[in-house]
């Protein structure tokens, strides 16, 4: 069995200190060796309009909707920043996920 644990940041400062720091986290860590991703935080700014509207941070990107709150210039690089450090997480994965 091969695990993928995904440390999905919904807060600013998002606590994971029970699988970082708790005993049965450590032994998990120990037996399974999962492979961990960060998906860091994202601004509600950015974030609620997405989920509202159900457009992905590519569509975001490449300017491929309809929604003026989210065509803001900071809003598309933020975008951009968010979606290029999610793939890089993924790429940690890629082997396990895409055998």
């Amino acid at each position: 069995m091969d695990y993928v644990v995904v440390e999905n940041a919904t807060t600013h400062q998002a606590d994971f200190s029970y699988w970082r720091d708790s005993d049965q986290a450590r032994q998990f860590r120990l037996v399974f060796q999962p492979v961990v991703l960060a998906m860091e935080f994202r601004l509600p700014e950015l974030e609620n309009p997405a989920r509202q509207h159900g457009v992905t941070l590519g569509q975001i990107v490449d300017r491929r909707l309809n929604v003026p709150e989210l065509q803001r210039a900071s809003l598309v690089i933020r975008a951009q920043s968010y979606r290029r450090r999610l793939f890089e997480e993924i790429e940690k994965a890629k082997g396990l996920l895409l055998p």
